[in-house]
C-alpha cells in the first residue's frame, strides 16, 4: 500500500467518505483531524509517515493527539472570513464559550458563569467598558466637540504615515478645519473615548482627503467644473457617505 497525502485525509470541516476512498487500497478509516494536525503531518513529510494508512494511521494519531489542543488556540489565531487575526476573542458574538470568562473581565466584568452563555454575551455588550472604545462610541463622543456636520474620519489600524498601515491597536481620527472651532477639546475627546491600549493619532485637516476624491471618479473635466483651484480641491468637505 501507498501512503495517503495528507490533502486527501478528513478535517473537521469535511468528514473522510469511506465509499469513495479515492481510489485508493486504505486499509483502515483516518481519523478526523483538524487543519493543524494535517499541517504537521504534511511538514514531517513522506519518508517520516511511510505507509502509515496500512498501519491504522498510527503516526497520524500521534500528531493528532500532539497538535488537536493547538487547533483550539489557531482557529483564534488565524485571520478567518475576512477577518483578522485574534478578532473572534474580542467579539462578544464570537468569542468561544470557554473564554467568556476571560473576556468579560476584559471589559471590566466580574465572570458570571452561573448564567446561560446567551445572557453572558447579552451583558458584555450592555457593559460600559465594552461601549466606550468602539467604532460608534468614539464617533459620538468626537461629534459632541465640532460645529455643523460634524463630520468624522475614523480609520481603524493605521496611523498618520503608511508605515502604521494595518497595524493592531492603532487608529487615525481626523476632522475638518471648517467644523472643528477647539482642536485641543476633540483631542480630549478622542482620548477619552479611545480604548484603552490603542495608540490614536488626531489631526485637523482643511477638507477631503485624496482618497475621498479618488472615490467619487470624476474625469479631470469634472474635477475642473466641479472646482475653481486646487485651494478649492483641498478644503471641500466629502459627501458624508465617503467617511
Amino acid at each position: 500500500m501507498t501512503a495517503v497525502p495528507s490533502d486527501l485525509i478528513a478535517t473537521t470541516d469535511q468528514p473522510w467518505d469511506a465509499d469513495t476512498a479515492w481510489g485508493t487500497d486504505i486499509a483502515y478509516a483516518p481519523p478526523l483531524c483538524s487543519p493543524t494536525t494535517l499541517a504537521i503531518y504534511d511538514w514531517v513529510g513522506p519518508a517520516m509517515r511511510g505507509d502509515d494508512a496500512a498501519h491504522g494511521w498510527a503516526y497520524l494519531a500521534v500528531i493528532s493527539a500532539l497538535a488537536e489542543p493547538l487547533w483550539e488556540i489557531e482557529k483564534i489565531a488565524r485571520a478567518r472570513d475576512g477577518r483578522v487575526g485574534y478578532a473572534a476573542v474580542f467579539d462578544p458574538d464570537t468569542v468561544p464559550a470557554y473564554a467568556l470568562g476571560w473576556y468579560e473581565m476584559t471589559v471590566g466584568l466580574t465572570p458570571a458563569p452561573w448564567l446561560p452563555t446567551d445572557r453572558r454575551r447579552e451583558r458584555m455588550k450592555n457593559s460600559p467598558a465594552y461601549i466606550r472604545g468602539g467604532r460608534a462610541a468614539m464617533l459620538a463622543e468626537v461629534r459632541l466637540t465640532l460645529d455643523a456636520t460634524r463630520l468624522v474620519h475614523l480609520v481603524e489600524r493605521t496611523g498618520i504615515d503608511d508605515q502604521y498601515l494595518d497595524k493592531p491597536f492603532r487608529q487615525l481620527v481626523q476632522t475638518f478645519a471648517a467644523q472643528t472651532p477647539d482642536p485641543d477639546a476633540t483631542t480630549a475627546a478622542v482620548q477619552a473615548a479611545k480604548p484603552g491600549p490603542d495608540i490614536v493619532d488626531y489631526r485637523v485637516i482643511p477638507g477631503q482627503t485624496c482618497g475621498q476624491l479618488a472615490a467619487l471618479e470624476l474625469s479631470c473635466g469634472e474635477v475642473e467644473a466641479a472646482y475653481a483651484d486646487c485651494d478649492d480641491v483641498a478644503t471641500t468637505l466629502p459627501d458624508e457617505e465617503l467617511l
